[in-house]
């Protein structure tokens, strides 16, 4: 008896993209550090819509491609 698995290779093409895909979204939350003590503005490189809009869209998108590689038949 041989063991057939249920996922395919355009699964596992997919799983992959969509983990690039979460991890681009990670690197796209990393800045750089704002570390002057007495800036005019030190919340601005944590509240840039980079972090709060874009990053978090690209990586629900990724879990997005990953779930639909585990569904795809």
């Amino acid at each position: 008896m041989s063991y057939k698995s249920p996922f395919q290779k355009k699964n596992f093409v997919l799983f992959t993209l969509g983990f690039f895909i979460v991890v681009i979204g990670l690197f796209l939350m990393i800045g750089e550090n704002n570390n002057i003590p007495y800036s005019k503005f030190p919340e601005h490189d944590i509240y840039s819509v980079r972090r709060i809009i874009v990053a978090p869209i690209v990586i629900l998108f990724g879990f997005g491609v990953t779930f639909w590689g585990i569904f795809k038949k």
